[in-house]
C-alpha cells in the first residue's frame, strides 16, 4: 500500500522546470549536444527523450535536468562499458553513447546538471 501511495504521489507531481541557459563554456558545448545532437557522428538530440517539452516520449526515459554532473557522466561512461543496467530501453542508448567522446560526455553532463529555471532554445 505504501508503494502504491508513493507512486500515486510522484505521478501527480508537475514536470521539472525548463532548463536555464548555461553560462560555462563546457555547459554551452553540452547544450549544443543536448539540443542538437552530434550530426557528424549521427547522434540525435539528448533532449528529445530526456528533456521533453510537454508530454514525455516514454515514461521510462529519465529526466536529466538537475542531476549531478558527476553522476550523469559516470552513468554514460558505464553505458559505454556495458556496466550499467537500466530499463529494457537502455540498449537504445548504446549505439549513441559509444560515439561520444569523454569531453562530449562531460559537456552534456555539465549542461543537464545546470538545467533548471528559464527556457532554453527549442530542440533542433
Amino acid at each position: 500500500a505504501a508503494i502504491e501511495e508513493a507512486v500515486t504521489y510522484y505521478a501527480a507531481l508537475a514536470a521539472p522546470a525548463e532548463p536555464a541557459v548555461p553560462s560555462s563554456d563546457r555547459a554551452k558545448r553540452g547544450q549544443s549536444i543536448a539540443l542538437g545532437g552530434v550530426p557528424e557522428a549521427d547522434i540525435p538530440s539528448c533532449a528529445h527523450c530526456h528533456l521533453p517539452r510537454g508530454r514525455r516520449v516514454n515514461e521510462a526515459y529519465p529526466w536529466l535536468a538537475g542531476q549531478y554532473q558527476e553522476y550523469l557522466a559516470q552513468q554514460l561512461t558505464l553505458m559505454q562499458q556495458r556496466a550499467r543496467g537500466g530499463s529494457e530501453y537502455v540498449r537504445l542508448m548504446h549505439s549513441f553513447v559509444d560515439r561520444l567522446s569523454v569531453e562530449q560526455i562531460d559537456d552534456a553532463a555539465a549542461f543537464f546538471a545546470g538545467a533548471s529555471g528559464a527556457a532554453v532554445p527549442p530542440v533542433r
